[in-house]
């Protein structure tokens, strides 16, 4: 059953603002209101109206809302029972791992799964942009490895490592005005990339924006430009770093589905937790 306008609507309603709950969502203001047009072409009646610049439930608005929480209710619910009855041996789990987390995938997580649980067949899926979600809440992943600052109320979020954005360039470069090496566009890190860049008060020309961040710390080094990574990469790199102004920090997380994950699941978790990020996301 697909549950998201239900969980949109209530978004909307908690948030009582469409851009609010467009971020919340990782929708686009745009998609959101396509989802409100969409109820009304239906021959529902306007389930909001506009007061002093907020989004306010109208009686049917919350009519829908009460079913709507009813209706969510009953599917976690029938999901958590359906897990309890899952005594099956586990014989393949799919991880999700943006491609700044690759590294440290392949070359220490990976290695510790194929010991612990020699068994278990594993595979890393690379999520889109926005995907996440998505992709857990329908089981074609069992958790994620990913790098965010906001969060959605329908996912269980496991911190590892707060990192920071920087600038990072040859020491002898400092405050010279280079341009920038970011990270390859419709990836996770550059979503914050670009959050950080038009939250900045001065925004460099884009040098490039290569696939692979160690090709960005390898023209920083070389000097022919400054590279927006994590800050846990620059350790060990020879460059100096700077913190944007106003500085951009950010989450290193494990996101999971709801509820009570099975115990594979919960092992890797916090296997990672433990040891995964103890030099943050480098390998």
């Amino acid at each position: 059953m697909d549950t998201r306008q239900l969980e949109y609507i209530l978004t909307i309603a908690e948030e009582k603002n469409l851009s609010r709950a467009a971020d919340r969502l990782f929708l686009t203001q745009s998609a959101l209101s396509q989802q409100l047009s969409k109820l009304e072409a239906e021959g529902l009646p306007p389930l909001f109206t506009r007061h002093k610049g907020e989004m306010q439930l109208t009686d049917a608005g919350k009519i829908y809302i009460n079913g709507a929480r009813s209706i969510l209710k009953i599917k976690g619910d029938a999901q958590e029972a359906l897990k309890d009855l899952s005594q099956a041996k586990i014989h393949h789990i799919h991880i999700g791992v943006c491609r700044l987390f690759q590294p440290l995938y392949y070359e220490r997580i990976l290695p510790w799964l194929k010991r612990s649980y020699p068994d278990v067949e594993v595979t890393a899926v690379t999520p889109k942009l926005g995907q996440v979600r998505n992709l857990l809440e329908n089981n074609e992943i069992d958790l994620a490895l990913f790098a965010s600052r906001q969060r959605n109320k329908f996912l269980k979020y496991i911190p590892l490592q707060e990192d920071e954005l920087v600038t990072a360039f040859l020491p002898a470069l400092e405050g010279a005005p280079l341009p920038l090496a970011l990270p390859a566009p419709d990836t996770h890190l550059r979503q914050l990339a670009d959050e950080a860049c038009g939250n900045a008060q001065q925004l460099m020309p884009i040098y490039a924006e290569p696939e692979d961040l160690r090709s960005a710390i390898a023209l920083a080094k070389m000097g022919e430009c400054a590279a927006l990574i994590p800050k846990s990469l620059v350790r060990g790199t020879g460059l100096a770093c700077s913190s944007l102004n106003p500085p951009f920090h950010y989450q290193n997380t494990i996101v999971i589905r709801r509820g009570t994950p099975l115990p594979i699941i919960r092992d890797i978790c916090d296997w990672i937790q433990r040891y995964g990020f103890r030099d943050g996301c480098q390998a």
